[in-house]
């Protein structure tokens, strides 16, 4: 049996604990609680024990008793919600919800009642984080690898519209501060060729300094040539991201053993444009003289849901396959000892 969670909201005044009635079965998930901004209610997305249902439920604060369903989500292989409700700073009626119910993760707009009333982002993209709104509230500041699957960036997007302007200049892995009067953002990012960086934009995407950008810290030492690129899944269409590192007095000529480094499962990618992002252990292990290979297998993140969720009660299948298509591009170099893979 799992555990059966309960959900208690504790006034401190009163030091009392008021128990929602989330209702049976007790074996279920409360996930995502947002306070709706009256303060009179709460937001759980009920998530059932498979994890294929989800429901939208408000209750009430003083009397903990279910008040409604604002919206179901179901799937035949699995409902993922993840971020609580975020209520519109200029309409405490309106929420922003995001959900892979197109395929991908992306932002909706919702009404109380729980009615849909337009998706505001959209694109075989996915939008990793809601930052913030802009001064007039008008539009939002997220992150999202919208460019390339590997590079993520920082964008305004036009909650009624769903007009998106990139904010951020500089290829790489970004994130953002917003602040308070909502009419800037600290940028940091990094990439394959700059360790650090922070740049202050303005939220309607003017940049306005440079506050630091980092000098390389292991400029002294050779830690071999790095490369990124796509291989063909064995779909012949879906491509997959890859990273060979090369010892540093590399030989074209010469064979060298290799070492696969694989994760490849949900919430993981291992391929980012982003600093050092081989991780030291893969530099130092090229430095002994291996190439240090790694490939996104499907199942991996940040794809997409059909990307993701191909290996659903199929573990070991798909990302066994993906790994074969890595082999086969290490023995098609000709410099890889296919005797000694790691």
């Amino acid at each position: 049996k799992s555990e059966e969670v309960t959900l208690g909201i504790y006034d401190i005044k009163t030091e009392q604990i008021k128990y929602i009635e989330t209702g049976e079965p007790v074996e279920q998930y409360l996930t995502n609680i947002a306070w709706i901004p009256d303060e009179k209610h709460i937001l759980i997305a009920v998530l059932n024990r498979e994890q294929n249902h989800m429901k939208l439920n408000m209750y009430n604060i003083e009397s903990g008793k279910f008040v409604k369903t604002l919206f179901e989500e179901t799937n035949d292989k699995y409902v993922e919600p993840l971020y609580p409700a975020k209520f519109l700073p200029n309409d405490p009626n309106k929420f922003i919800w995001q959900t892979r119910k197109d395929g991908y993760s992306h932002l909706y707009l919702y009404d109380i009642n729980g009615n849909e009333i337009s998706q505001i982002t959209k694109g075989n993209y996915e939008v990793q984080e809601v930052y913030g709104f802009t001064a007039d509230g008008n539009d939002i500041i997220i992150k999202a690898n919208k460019e390339t699957p590997i590079d993520f960036d920082i964008y305004r997007v036009n909650i009624a519209s769903g007009a998106i302007i990139r904010i951020t200049k500089d290829a790489g892995s970004h994130d953002a501060v917003v602040s308070e009067d909502g009419n800037y953002i600290i940028d940091n990012f990094s990439s394959s060729s700059v360790p650090n960086a922070y740049k202050i934009y303005s939220t309607k995407g003017k940049e306005i300094s440079t506050i630091l950008i980092a000098e390389n810290p292991l400029a002294e030492h050779n830690l071999g040539k790095t490369e990124i690129g796509t291989l063909k899944a064995n779909d012949g269409v879906t491509d997959l991201y890859y990273r060979i590192v090369l010892p540093p007095d590399f030989d074209a000529t010469k064979k060298y053993p290799a070492i696969v480094y694989v994760y490849g499962g949900p919430h993981a990618q291992l391929i980012t444009n982003s600093w050092l992002n081989a991780g030291g252990w893969a530099y130092y292990m090229a430095q002994k003289g291996y190439i240090m290979f790694t490939l996104d297998n499907r199942g991996s993140a940040n794809r997409g849901a059909e990307f993701e969720n191909i290996i659903h009660r199929q573990l070991g299948t798909v990302e066994v396959q993906d790994q074969l298509t890595g082999i086969d591009y290490l023995k098609s170099l000709g410099y890889v000892d296919m005797d000694r893979i790691g």
